[in-house]
Parts: structure tokens; C-alpha cells; sequence
């Protein structure tokens, strides 16, 4: 990290040195059954976070933060992560995204097994 033109403290402060995004908006759902992870990934690239082909930019200000495992218990109203975007059409655009993402349930959804399996086993 030294020898990245003097962004040495970016392993020690990421927080202080990169620039959030303009807007930050919570993500606040009820129940979750399912995530389409994939569907989270494409929301996040479409803000900027990730590349479509190479050499497009990749912009490190914006994304989003999906804080929940599954099988967590959720509250209603209870924020699950945030966007971060540079526009507030852009915000809400990756909100919707990842409300059709999700598959909202009534009870407490089981979490997977950490291991499924050992290979030659």
C-alpha cells in the first residue's frame, strides 16, 4: 500500500480517504426469504461500482452496503444496508433494484450450512 502515490494510510483509514458518494440512502425492507445476489451486483454496477467490459471506470464513491446474513432475524422498518450514488435518480433506480431482488416471507428462513461438502470425501 506505500507505494500506491502516497495512499499509504488507505488500509488504516478507508473511511477518511474515499470520497462516499453524494447521496446515501438506507435500504429498509420487512422480511427476507431469498436475495438474488447477482441482481445486487448488476444494481451496484450500474452506479459506477464495477466494470462492464475492460477498462471502463470503476467509481470507488459509489455501490452499495448490504448488511444482513441470512437467516438473521429482521425487524420491520429495520435498515438492511445503504446506497451510495452521485444522483438522486440513480439512487432510487438501485432502490427498486433491490427490492425486486429480494423475496419477502413471513417466518424465520433457516441459514445454509456453512459446509456443504468435502471434496474427495
Amino acid at each position: 500500500m506505500a507505494h500506491l502515490a502516497g495512499l499509504h494510510e488507505l488500509g488504516h483509514r478507508p473511511h477518511g480517504l474515499l470520497d462516499l458518494g453524494a447521496l446515501v440512502d438506507p435500504v429498509l425492507v420487512v422480511e427476507i426469504d431469498v436475495v438474488d445476489a447477482e441482481a445486487l451486483g448488476r444494481a451496484s454496477g450500474d452506479l459506477g461500482a464495477g466494470r462492464r467490459k475492460k477498462g471502463d471506470p470503476v467509481d470507488p464513491a459509489v455501490g452499495i452496503v448490504f448488511r444482513p446474513k441470512v437467516g438473521d432475524r429482521i425487524e420491520a422498518g429495520q435498515e438492511l444496508g445503504r446506497v451510495h450514488a452521485r444522483s438522486r435518480d440513480d439512487a432510487e433506480a438501485c432502490l427498486r433494484r433491490i427490492t425486486a431482488a429480494m423475496t419477502l416471507g413471513d417466518g424465520p428462513v433457516e441459514p445454509p450450512p456453512l459446509v456443504y461438502g468435502w471434496y474427495g470425501g
